[in-house]
């Protein structure tokens, strides 16, 4: 969405600790800002897909399974 790439979240080392945090690529600028955190559970191996300009973010592991998703807007 808006010609920026995004990721977040994740398995952190060594500490094995789950992440929520997201960060924004700006290829105009190639630099790196970070956003709002993920405002669910801290987890890893969510999938995630874009319709129109809102990202998806489905399931994914942190202390349990999640069964929820997400919808994070970036240009809102």
């Amino acid at each position: 969405p808006n010609g920026k790439g995004y990721v977040g979240m994740g398995l952190g080392k060594p500490e094995l600790e789950y992440l929520k945090d997201f960060w924004e690529y700006d290829p105009a600028t190639d630099a790196w800002t970070r956003t709002s955190d993920f405002p669910g559970t801290p987890r890893c191996g969510a999938r995630a897909f874009i319709i129109g300009s809102d990202v998806y973010i489905i399931a994914g592991f942190g202390e349990n399974y999640e069964k929820d998703m997400w919808r994070y807007s970036p240009l809102n």
